[in-house]
């Protein structure tokens, strides 16, 4: 079932997968590969994909392969 937003509404980022201590997160058509060493971190901040070691991609594949690749 799909949930659906009311225009206007904020959108959430959505956790689709942890992987070797990364959470694969979908947010605004973006999705990051995030450390879980980071701790929370905001997505609406452009600042978030210079963090150290944050991944973005535009699907969870290309994001799960990166991840793999590091380690």
């Amino acid at each position: 079932m799909v949930r659906r937003v009311p225009t206007g509404a904020a959108e959430a980022p959505r956790l689709i997968q942890s992987l070797k201590g990364y959470d694969i997160v979908f947010y605004k058509g973006v999705y990051y590969g995030l450390p879980q060493s980071l701790g929370p971190v905001r997505l609406d901040s452009h600042e978030a994909r210079r963090l150290p070691g944050v991944i973005d991609g535009t699907t969870p594949e290309s994001v799960r392969d990166a991840i793999v690749a590091q380690l």
